[in-house]
């Protein structure tokens, strides 16, 4: 039953090549695609974070702001 399945799926592949080498395309760019943006997102994490600990455990800038229409009044 099995091997029948499998005898089944592999005649369907070759009975639609393009059909076929199109999904591969698909699943291959999908994935790809996904790498992609995780190895992007990490490398600007690590990046972020390296210039955070640059700035030392002890340090905190607070400025006060004041809107520009605040200002002409």
């Amino acid at each position: 039953m099995l091997l029948d399945s499998i005898r089944s799926a592999l005649e369907s592949i070759w009975a639609h090549g393009f059909r076929s080498l199109l999904t591969s395309l698909g699943i291959i760019i999908g994935v790809t695609s996904v790498i992609a943006v995780v190895s992007i997102v990490q490398g600007l994490s690590y990046t972020i974070n390296e210039q955070f600990a640059g700035l030392g455990g002890n340090s905190l800038t607070i400025r006060s702001y004041t809107p520009f229409k605040k200002q002409l009044q």
